[in-house]
């Protein structure tokens, strides 16, 4: 039986900090990392857009409330997909290492 080699659990972690996605499609979960990659697309876009540095009228605090809620909940998605690339190479290399399955 030939033997696997596992995924680096750091690599998937330095990936996932970077972009969003990017761990999980270097350990293989494709359709999660697209997801999360396409996700991290369109909030750059509209930090870049919609910021209320950007708009020319005073800013209000509904909109300073609205673009701080906007950053957390950002910081809260990146977060926690560094977490899950952690646990998904993790997992990868655990299935190779009892098993030889990938899940």
């Amino acid at each position: 039986m030939e033997r696997t080699k596992g995924k680096s659990v750091a690599l998937a972690i330095v990936a996932a900090l970077f972009v969003w996605g990017l761990g999980h499609i270097y350990v293989g979960k494709i359709r999660r990392g697209s997801i999360l990659l396409i996700g991290w697309c369109f909030f750059t876009l509209i930090m870049i857009f919609v910021n209320p540095t950007h708009i020319t009228s005073p800013i209000t605090t509904t909109k300073l409330f609205g673009s701080i809620a906007f950053v957390l909940a950002g910081f809260y998605i990146w977060i926690r997909q560094i977490k899950d690339a952690w646990d998904a190479a993790r997992e990868y290399n655990r299935g190779i290492a009892s098993k030889g399955i990938v899940f």
